[in-house]
């Protein structure tokens, strides 16, 4: 998915600060300034501005930059959601806003006593700003989303309603302003109160007079109307003095040229800051809490991209945001026909195609109805509706949709069978399996026994020259590193030699302390990886006998349910682990294919020397797999 890349938005008629700056000497930035307050600071003997202070407005709150050494004025317009200015989220220079975590919300009425939250994201209007505020006036608006606290609890605050409209009709009106900011005597960090009057309005920005100063950045111009709204964002103030306050002049941005950043950060969040007609727009529109109802599900038949569920956010969202997705899902054309489709890894004909990728940009994917990625160039795919997959392992076939493996190919004997799609030396076969395919090409998993060829990397070995890089580490097939990412499977390289098989994890089934990580033991029967603990263990564990131990079956062990299971699902009624993905069994299991062609670390099967029924591999063909030309690359031993 290619990341939406926002244009700056041309403001028409903006205050521009040349004049500011030409004729008002200094230009008085309410910024993120506020030092963590002394004692004097809290002596509530001079209000700001002449201001009350103010016990009530709860919505209205402290944003705090890295603990307090700075701070800024915000407003709640959702429950989770804080509005305020940028320059107190982004500092002069940064193409980008601080990190979340370098800032909290304060909820109360001084800097002292707040309850504070921790921040989640912010988004702000686009690109930097320079000092005194070259470039920001007018688009100084930015909109802060908080945690929940530890409890999983929100701040019991009334949000209050922000303005869609524009505020001309306003002008000469009475309105309200709150802040944390310097008092005239200096101090700051206590919230107070004032009302004026809004005297014009220039361009994006709403003038008042000797309303606001230094740390009221950010805070709220309130129209006392039915029902009350925020109507401007405190930015910047004009003092003829210095940096005197009261300022001979206040501009607060207005809110209805920035309603793209402020709705988007309340829907992302799971809000709904205006109900309307449910559209196929990645939103709850109606507020009933379900998105795109009605619109056509993943593979379903669609006309234009506008038909699909999970489509593009509104454009208006895309006005000053950086990251969020490009056409999330599209209406095109596949081998099915023209269906709600996203890109996906035909190597994952399942996974890939179960989920798309967050509208917003954020890490956490959308669940949709389970598809199928179906090839349409090497390993790229395209997702359509899931086929029947009636069509065991090795079964002759002529479509994906046909196959339990959700692929049809042909490995290069002329015959299209159902059998895993694989790319070469990407470690994504069984353990008796081979990708027949060049490096970084799409190929087929087939038996080791059934082809002839050099094998890749993570594939069975006896010996070096049996692998097409020469190198034979234990019994699967290696590579040559010089960082840890140059090892698919197990992300371990040592002496410049990948090492396939990676120790098990904290959970996993093990031998001795050996198989586990480093500080790690083996302990109970059968032996799994532990930490010691003292009485508090993660998550699906419990301290017992002072080790952290799974709470449920281990990949191996009985079950009924997937929910036995600590971690994988029951599989013929034992708990398995996927793999033949890139991911690497515990070294106790073996990765084997089911009859419908899913592979899953499962317990070694018993052969004839254990006194048990020999094995066969996956792959029905009497014939040796031949190499094509392509595939042919000298094989080097290590000297």
């Amino acid at each position: 998915m290619r990341l939406r890349t926002s244009r700056r938005r041309r403001v028409r008629g903006a205050v521009h600060p040349g004049p500011v700056l030409r004729f008002v000497s200094p230009l008085l930035v309410l910024a993120a300034c506020t030092v963590d307050p002394t004692p004097s600071v809290f002596r509530a003997t001079s209000p700001i501005v002449d201001g009350v202070l103010e016990r009530g407005e709860d919505a209205v709150v402290l944003v705090k930059i890295a603990g307090g050494i700075a701070s800024c004025t915000g407003t709640f317009v959702s429950d989770q959601v804080v509005l305020t200015a940028k320059h107190c989220v982004q500092t002069d220079g940064a193409d980008l806003p601080f990190a979340p975590n370098l800032m909290t919300v304060g909820v109360g009425s001084e800097f002292r006593t707040t309850t504070d939250y921790a921040v989640r994201r912010i988004d702000t209007t686009p690109g930097s700003y320079r000092s005194n505020l070259f470039g920001l006036i007018g688009e100084d608006v930015a909109a802060i989303t908080i945690r929940p606290n530890r409890n999983g609890e929100l701040p019991d605050v009334e949000p209050l309603a922000y303005r869609r409209e524009s505020p001309a009709d306003l002008v000469g009106e009475e309105v309200t302003f709150v802040g944390f900011g310097r008092t005239d005597t200096g101090g700051s960090g206590q919230k107070f109160t004032r009302t004026g009057t809004l005297n014009r309005i220039d361009g994006s920005v709403l003038i008042s007079a000797g309303n606001i100063c230094q740390g009221d950045s950010g805070g709220p111009m309130i129209y006392e109307g039915s029902p009350r709204q925020v109507v401007g964002v405190a930015s910047f103030g004009r003092s003829a003095t210095g940096d005197a306050c009261p300022a001979i002049e206040d501009g607060h941005n207005t809110i209805d040229g920035h309603l793209g950043i402020i709705d988007m950060a309340i829907f992302e969040s799971g809000g709904c800051p205006f109900e309307a007609p449910e559209v196929c727009n990645s939103l709850d529109d109606d507020c009933d809490g379900g998105v795109d109802e009605g619109c056509a599900a993943l593979g379903e038949a669609c006309s234009v991209d506008t038909d699909c569920a999970n489509a593009q956010l509104p454009e208006y969202f895309g006005v000053g945001l950086v990251g969020l997705m490009e056409n999330p899902v599209t209406c095109g054309d596949t081998p099915a026909g023209r269906v709600c489709t996203v890109p996906c890894d035909a190597t994952r004909p399942f996974e890939s195609c179960a989920t798309v990728e967050n509208p917003f940009g954020g890490i956490t994917p959308v669940a949709v109805a389970p598809g199928l990625c179906v090839a349409t160039d090497g390993c790229q795919g395209t997702c359509v509706a899931l086929g029947t997959g009636e069509l065991g392992l090795d079964a002759p076939c002529t479509t994906d949709a046909e196959c339990g493996t959700g692929a049809c190919i042909d490995p290069g004997d002329g015959t299209a069978r159902c059998l895993p799609r694989c790319q070469g030396d990407a470690a994504q076969c069984a353990d008796d399996e081979v990708c027949v395919a060049a490096p970084g090409t799409c190929g087929a998993c087939v038996a080791a026994s059934r082809f002839s060829g050099a094998h890749g990397y993570g594939e069975p070995c006896d010996a070096d020259d049996e692998c097409r890089s020469g190198l034979c580490v234990g019994d699967r097939c290696s590579q040559s590193c010089t960082r840890a990412t140059d090892c698919p499977l197990s992300g371990l390289c040592e002496n410049e030699v990948c090492q396939p098989v990676p120790p098990s994890g904290l959970g996993d089934p093990c031998r001795d302390d050996a198989d586990c990580p480093e500080g790690r033991s083996c302990v109970g029967e059968p032996g799994v990886c532990a930490a010691g603990c003292t009485g508090t263990c993660a998550v699906g564990f419990t301290c017992t006998e002072s080790w952290c131990i799974p709470d449920g079956a281990l990949p191996g062990e009985a079950c009924s349910l997937d929910d036995e299971c600590h971690e994988g699902r029951c599989v013929d009624e034992v708990c398995a682990l996927p793999c033949a993905d890139g991911r690497a069994c515990p070294v106790t299991l073996e990765c084997r294919r089911d009859e419908a062609g899913l592979a899953w670390c499962l317990a070694p099967v018993a052969t004839a020397d254990d006194g048990g029924c020999a094995a066969g591999g996956s792959g029905a063909s009497g014939a040796l797999f031949a190499l094509l030309a392509l595939l042919t690359i000298r094989r080097r031993r290590l000297g």
